[in-house]
């Protein structure tokens, strides 16, 4: 949580001392844009026990005429944690590795100096293990694939640094924060 703190701290100090006014269209065909970002909350008996990293990179594919442009990159994230339910912790301990192909689309029609809107389909496949150190239950792992919807915005500092939220119940967190990086 310091991390999370400490991130948010930093993106805030930026914002602060960073231009007011950003020219360029935030996302256009050609756009490469990398996320780098932690998460709390989603994807099974984990909850708001653990933090999630995540990253992904994109890159704007086509433009949908003045409405918004399609990009295509891909999505990655690790979490590991015990489990907690109503205030209660054991020792059981769910890994999860994430990847993901990702689609995205990027509202240009949104005409805010810095802010690029966006919403994300993946197809998460995840890569886990449950451990079960003080019980005589087996170790578990497992694969599975599961379709992610998500809801995200980015708002730039500067030409190329930026802060993103995105919301949506993918495969690691509910809720994620992070710097991008604009190239």
């Amino acid at each position: 949580m310091k991390q999370f703190t400490l991130l948010l701290f930093a993106t805030l100090c930026i914002w602060i001392v960073g231009p007011n006014h950003i020219e360029a269209q935030e996302y256009e065909e050609g756009t490469m844009v990398l996320n780098a970002g932690l998460g709390i909350g989603g994807y099974g008996a984990l909850g708001f026990g653990s933090v999630g990293f995540s990253g992904s990179l994109e890159r704007g594919i086509r433009e949908t005429g003045d409405f918004g442009v399609i990009g295509a990159g891909a999505y990655v994230g690790y979490r590991s944690g015990n489990y907690s339910s109503f205030g209660f912790t054991s020792d059981w301990k769910r890994t999860t590795f994430v990847v993901a192909p990702r689609a995205t689309y990027h509202f240009t029609v949104i005409d805010i100096d810095g802010l690029d809107v966006y919403a994300a389909v993946q197809i998460d496949i995840v890569f886990g293990k449950d451990t079960h150190p003080s019980s005589n239950i087996s170790d578990n792992t497992f694969t599975d694939i599961h379709p992610t919807l998500v809801g995200a915005a980015r708002y730039y500092f500067s030409e190329n640094l930026a802060a993103f939220a995105e919301l949506g119940a993918n495969s690691l967190t509910t809720i994620t924060g992070g710097i991008s990086l604009r190239f």
